[in-house]
């Protein structure tokens, strides 16, 4: 981040906005890049539920505070608010490295190839869960069959298709899943952009938790996938 910088509003008119969401704690760094004026409107969700908001060089337009257990709590606590009319919505985990340029530059190739569910290709380096998802040097964006629960980007569409099963797992394990296939029946585009790279900079740590319910993460994972039938989901 450019300490003491500062970045006026974007003043281009478009008919398409974009909401970027980025979860935040008091106990962590800030891991967006402040190095360019935001050509989207950004929220921010404290998911400690102290109402924590980072000192950032430019407006915050959506501020959340929340305490959750897990993702996939967080992302249907977005549910219940009133997050307006966007052309986009992604939800950023807290310890993802972009930048705001490379948001900007994302949300550009979206919006020119039409894309309907994507993420950031992720470097090599990164704490890396799906292969398919490394960063791949040379290309703009590859068709895949699979988005995480990472780095979501939806269009307006996939979103609505993705939000009715948000609750259905307090680690937002399998969500992934569902949200992909949904798309990908609804012949919605689903793409990995490796114009732009994101660096996962901790490992997987949810895997052994348990929650008050008795459910384990993989549990949900199982649980979801056989009541969706995607067993066999093929990601690419």
């Amino acid at each position: 981040m450019l300490a003491g910088n500062s970045f006026p509003a974007d003043t281009t008119t478009s008919e398409s906005e974009a909401l970027v969401i980025v979860n935040v704690n008091p106990d962590a760094p800030f891991c967006i890049e402040m190095d360019a004026a935001p050509r989207f409107r950004l929220g921010i969700f404290d998911y400690s539920g102290n109402n924590y908001v980072p000192r950032l060089p430019c407006g915050i337009d959506l501020q959340v505070s929340h305490k959750v257990l897990g993702k996939g709590q967080l992302l249907a606590h977005l549910t219940s608010l009133d997050l307006g009319d966007y052309d986009y919505i992604a939800e950023i985990d807290h310890d993802v490295m972009l930048s705001v340029s490379d948001i900007n530059r994302m949300l550009f190739i979206a919006r020119l190839h039409t894309l309907d569910l994507f993420q950031p290709s992720l470097s090599h380096d990164s704490f890396i869960s799906h292969p398919h998802l490394a960063n791949r040097p040379g290309r703009i964006l590859r068709e895949s069959t699979f988005v995480e629960t990472m780095t979501p980007f939806f269009s307006a569409m996939a979103f609505g298709l993705a939000k009715e099963a948000f609750g259905e797992s307090i680690s937002a394990w399998g969500l992934d899943f569902i949200w992909s296939s949904r798309v990908c029946q609804a012949n919605g585009r689903v793409a990995v952009v490796d114009a732009v790279m994101a660096k996962h900079l901790n490992p997987l740590r949810s895997k052994h938790w348990r929650f008050p319910n008795g459910d384990t993460p993989p549990e949900e994972l199982k649980r979801a996938l056989i009541r969706h039938g995607l067993t066999n989901y093929e990601l690419r």
